[in-house]
Parts: C-alpha cells; structure tokens; sequence
C-alpha cells in the first residue's frame, strides 16, 4: 500500500486545470495585442482623416484632385482630354454633320488603298437620358451604320474615312452579319465623359 501511495505522490495534479489556466493567460495576452492594434488602427485613421479635414483637401483627394485642385490623368474622373485627341478630325465632326451626311458614300480606306464604298444609312443618337445631349452639344453619344458590298467584307478595325464633305477621318468599325443589302458595318462615337 505505501508502494501505491508514493507513486499517487508522483501522479500531476489534473492536466485540465493547468490547461486552464495557461489559456487564460493566453488568451488576456491575445485580447491585450487585439486592443492594443485596434486602437493604434483608430488612432491612425482618425489622425489622417483630422488631416484631411484641416488641410481642407479632402474633397479634393476624394475626387482625384490634387492640392491645388489640378487633374491627374487616371483618376478616374474628370480627366482632361488629351491634345492629340483634340487635333484628329472625327473630334471636331458632331452628329448633326454626320446627320446631314447620312444617304450618301463614303470610301474606306486603308494604307493608301480605298477597300470599298460604304452607304451612311443610319445615325442614331444614344445619348442617355440627363446628359445636355442632341445634335449641337459636345456632350454626345451616336451611332454609325455604314452598308457595304457584301463581295468585299471588311474585318474590323480602324479604317480613313473620305466622303459627306467631312474632312478625312478616322474611324473603328465592326462588320455585323450580312443582310439582304449588304453587311453592315457599326461605328460608336461616345463623347459622354468627361
């Protein structure tokens, strides 16, 4: 019996207690660093967000505009136009043009070599709803079908444009399927944005 006793002497007291224990002081150690990165967090964000506040840049940040409230291309809103842009023809050719244009051919070209003669047949105008819109804007959406010889498809791409008395333009076209007159080829001239 003494030999029983003496090793009940060397028996650990329970291991769920000690576990227990260990978990508890784990477990404050981990809630301590969750407070202590929560408030270094808030105290972050409230410092850049004072900042912001008292700089008075803040609803300039927010609409991707600078200090002085220039524009910064890719922001996402506002940006300008670029000069290259502003100098090709097609930029300077408004619906109402093309409008007037529509009924009569116009050549397609491509390297120098004229492909084929297209029909405007259609100038439709997409400008939504809310926009100062319509054929004197700047602020204008429309499309262009153009109708082709079906003996000559075109692939789509970027083709010059002669015809309508417009200056020379580029322009990107899609063929749609072949209809009973042709096929028709879609162009979109989106001047929405900015």
């Amino acid at each position: 019996m003494a030999q029983v006793a003496l090793n009940a002497d060397l028996i650990p007291p329970q291991g769920p207690a000690i576990k227990k224990e260990k978990m508890t002081a784990k477990t404050l150690d981990l809630q301590k660093n969750i407070n202590e990165s929560r408030r270094r967090f808030l105290k972050a964000g409230g410092l850049m967000g004072a900042t912001a506040i008292i700089s008075g840049s803040l609803g300039l940040t927010a609409f991707g505009r600078g200090q002085q409230g220039e524009v910064h291309l890719g922001s996402g809103i506002g940006h300008p136009i670029p000069k290259s842009v502003q100098k090709d023809p097609l930029y300077n050719i408004s619906m109402a043009m093309f409008q007037r244009a529509a009924g009569g051919p116009f050549g397609f070209w491509l390297n120098g070599s004229k492909l084929m003669d297209a029909t405007l047949v259609i100038v439709k105008d997409l400008t939504p709803a809310g926009f100062n819109g319509g054929v004197a804007s700047p602020k204008q959406a429309f499309e262009l079908d153009f109708e082709g010889p079906e003996a000559m498809p075109l692939a789509q791409g970027t083709y010059q444009l002669y015809g309508g008395n417009l200056p020379v333009f580029q322009l990107f076209v899609v063929p749609e399927l072949p209809t009973s007159r042709g096929i028709t080829y879609v162009a979109i001239v989106n001047r929405l944005y900015p």
